[in-house]
């Protein structure tokens, strides 16, 4: 099945803690997915359709979750896993939680180069936020939202596999709030040339738009090739 990534805007976080035996480690606490937020713009290629995903709460319980087995990496590099959550309660290094505002995860980093290199780009924010893998069949309703671009709501998944710490977690609300302090900023009605600038905006904010998936595909593509 085809695998879908979706980059949401996240909150990560790396702190010292104290472990059993006295000796200090890192721990790593990040939202790996936001719901009711939209996702940065992308392209159904069947549809020929540019669309923002949306993801209800509906779609992800605790149950759901609990049955995953899901591993944290970083920048999807699986050939170095941060932690994994194992299915049905089997004891595991990560701890995912299902919350009012999305499914939170948590672990201690390995004493290992890899995981020191990881927990440090958090800390430092080069690494800032979160992605997660899913499969493709999944549900979903489509609307075409106020700037035209179609909003998609999942409303259930089949399959979550991976959550990773990225450097790039796109901040999908950028684009429309630009667009629309844009527009609010060149568009007064004593303006003749009002209704021209506003279309003129519009255009542009789509071609960002546009030009902002090609590029956010390109390094996915690039991590992709990479593992």
């Amino acid at each position: 099945m085809e695998k879908l990534e979706i980059f949401r805007p996240t909150e990560v976080e790396v702190r010292e803690v104290k472990r059993e035996d006295g000796s200090m480690g890192m721990h790593f606490r990040g939202k790996a997915i936001t719901f009711n937020q939209p996702s940065v713009v992308m392209l159904d290629e069947k549809k020929k359709i540019y669309y923002r995903e949306i993801i209800s709460p509906m779609a992800i319980t605790q149950a759901f979750i609990d049955k995953m087995d899901i591993v944290a990496t970083r920048q999807h590099d699986t050939n170095y896993i941060l932690a994994r959550k194992k299915p049905n309660g089997e004891p595991s290094s990560m701890r995912m939680t299902v919350e009012e505002d999305g499914v939170w995860c948590e672990f201690d980093f390995a004493e290992n180069q890899m995981s020191r290199d990881c927990a440090e780009q958090v800390r430092r924010g080069d690494l800032s936020g979160m992605s997660f893998m899913f499969t493709r069949d999944y549900e979903y309703t489509d609307k075409k939202g106020a700037d035209g671009i179609v909003e998609r709501t999942i409303t259930a998944f089949r399959s979550i596999f991976e959550v990773t710490i990225a450097a790039w977690p796109a901040y999908p609300s950028t684009t429309s709030e630009c667009r629309e302090q844009m527009i609010a900023a060149i568009t007064d009605e004593t303006d003749p040339d009002a209704e021209a600038k506003k279309r003129e905006a519009e255009e542009q904010a789509e071609r960002e738009a546009e030009e902002k998936f090609t590029r956010e595909r390109a390094l996915r593509e690039e991590q992709i090739d990479a593992d």
